[in-house]
């Protein structure tokens, strides 16, 4: 079950308000499922009805060093530098996430759990003040 429509709305609502503060501040954003990307933020709106519904704010750090991560995982080299630079791109990307949302003075909160490691989580309720 999914959230009413006029919360999936507001939620939309900010996504396209974070793209734009990133944008402004020259931070790249796609969408989830794109292919060949390379680094830059990315947003996941979850309209489950659920208590981890919301808008949501992460790192991709590009389909080069996904896929390297990716292979040196499947062969078992849990040294491989591959990871060790996947690892360390995520944790400064989302260092600029925070970065961006603070000085545009958007309020986040960190995950806690480990659904969506290395995310913050932006409540939607802030962008829609005055909608009905």
């Amino acid at each position: 079950m999914h959230v009413p429509p006029e919360v999936t709305a507001a939620m939309r609502g900010a996504e396209s308000a974070l793209r734009a503060v990133f944008g402004e501040h020259g931070v790249p954003v796609s969408g989830p499922y794109d292919r060949g990307r390379g680094p830059g933020v990315q947003i996941e709106v979850d309209t489950v009805d659920d208590p981890a519904q919301g808008v949501y704010v992460g790192w991709y750090v590009g389909s080069a060093a996904a896929k390297a991560a990716v292979a040196a995982l499947a062969l078992r080299r849990s040294d491989d530098l591959a990871i060790r630079v996947h690892g360390e791109r995520t944790v400064e990307g989302l260092a600029t996430v925070r970065a961006v949302l603070a000085e545009a003075g958007v309020r986040f909160e960190e995950v806690e759990d480990d659904y969506r490691p290395f995310t913050v989580r932006v409540p939607h309720e802030q962008f829609n003040r005055g909608a009905s």
